[in-house]
């Protein structure tokens, strides 16, 4: 059941059902690793972390607690860790880790001791860096969502809206899907494969819907990929953000090469374009003449195009209201049909499909939104 709109996300949590099973589905495929999950609410303080999480704006006091906060969760996670594994070393490495990638440590997550270097590469993907691994991980950690999470109240945390704005139809569950991602990840280290982060987060989706249809959860597959259609839209464009811009290819629209991942790169780029270029008082954002690789360069890096990424930025003030006013552009963008790769139009038609199923009540109000919108279609 989802939280009501004006509640916190105070919940009272159990142990999920599903949880064994999953376990003992990772050991047997990594008889290895020695494995510890962990779920974001067993961390103290979780329920105020995630209400200063959701405020679009904090005051300094709300601030220092909110540090504060993070500063507990840290020790404590840390505490556990050591405890769990009999050393201070790994303890201290897993959580260090884990509060760089996510300080509020409430997003699923995981770590291996796996000795790696990385190796600077240049390629006409995006990519700055490989991973070369030199020994395979022994130990592992996961930290999952807070158990109270349903696919409501994790689709409104990734993307900075309230919850009411993501109440939906039949909500599920998202953490069997977020753990297969994680093993996907820990898959990957054991094989000592040299991977870069793009094809890294591409074998753990994969692996995440793969596993939804060996256990006969097609539906999770579904809102799985819908959800990282939803996100990548919506999302930060940035180096990190980019790494998940893989849904062309985990629906086979696109070949699995070096090309394939750049056009996947492309057309989540060439949407959001297109969809910011309905705003009211906005420059054209006319893409960038040169090859394909020198047009995705230019509007992730290029000061010309840094009013694109502000308006996809999470950290601007309005930064709310632009998500969900960049909904009812996406709308305009399918109903105008002009892309500048095939392939886009199907990704537009996914995306316009994932935004529906998320955010019914905010494509409702078209009333309300389309005041944002410029009247006529900007030029192609």
């Amino acid at each position: 059941m989802s939280l009501p709109a004006t509640s916190s996300y105070n919940r009272v949590s159990v142990k999920p059902i599903w949880l064994d099973a999953e376990l003992a589905h990772a050991k047997k495929l990594m008889p290895s690793l020695d494995l510890h999950v962990m779920f974001s609410d067993e961390l103290p303080h979780t329920d105020e972390m995630l209400m200063l999480d959701e405020q679009p704006s904090l005051t300094d006091r709300q601030r220092g607690r909110m540090r504060n906060i993070a500063r507990i969760r840290f020790k404590a996670l840390n505490v556990a860790l050591t405890e769990r594994f009999s050393s201070r070393k790994l303890g201290r490495y897993f959580t260090e880790n884990a509060y760089r990638t996510h300080p509020s440590l409430i997003l699923s997550m995981c770590f291996s001791d796996l000795r790696f270097g990385l190796q600077p590469i240049v390629n006409n993907c995006g990519e700055s860096f490989q991973r070369i691994a030199t020994e395979p991980p022994t130990t592992a950690f996961m930290l999952l969502a807070p158990r109270s999470f349903d696919s409501v109240s994790m689709i409104a945390y990734m993307t900075g809206l309230k919850v009411e704005d993501a109440i939906h139809a039949e909500p599920h569950t998202p953490h069997i899907t977020s753990m297969a991602h994680e093993r996907g990840h820990l898959e990957t280290a054991l094989s000592l494969r040299p991977t870069i982060m793009w094809i890294d987060e591409f074998a753990s989706d994969r692996t995440a819907l793969n596993h939804s249809h060996k256990i006969k959860r097609p539906d999770l597959a579904s809102r799985f990929l819908l959800g990282r259609a939803a996100t990548n839209f919506l999302g930060d464009i940035e180096e990190g953000a980019a790494t998940y811009w893989n849904v062309l290819s985990l629906q086979g629209q696109l070949p699995y090469s070096t090309e394939g991942i750049l056009r996947d790169k492309s057309s989540i780029l060439e949407l959001k374009r297109r969809a910011a270029r309905w705003f009211e008082n906005v420059d054209c954002m006319r893409a960038m003449r040169g090859n394909e690789f020198t047009r995705f360069n230019n509007m992730m890096y290029s000061p010309h195009h840094a009013g694109l990424r502000d308006m996809f930025s999470s950290n601007q003030p309005y930064a709310a209201l632009e998500r969900k006013v960049l909904m009812h552009a996406l709308d305009r963008v399918v109903e105008q049909d002009v892309y500048t790769y095939p392939e886009t139009r199907y990704l537009a038609q996914i995306t316009q499909q994932a935004l529906h199923t998320y955010f019914p009540s905010v494509l409702a109000d078209k009333a309300h939104y389309s005041r944002y919108l410029k009247g006529n279609a900007p030029a192609p």
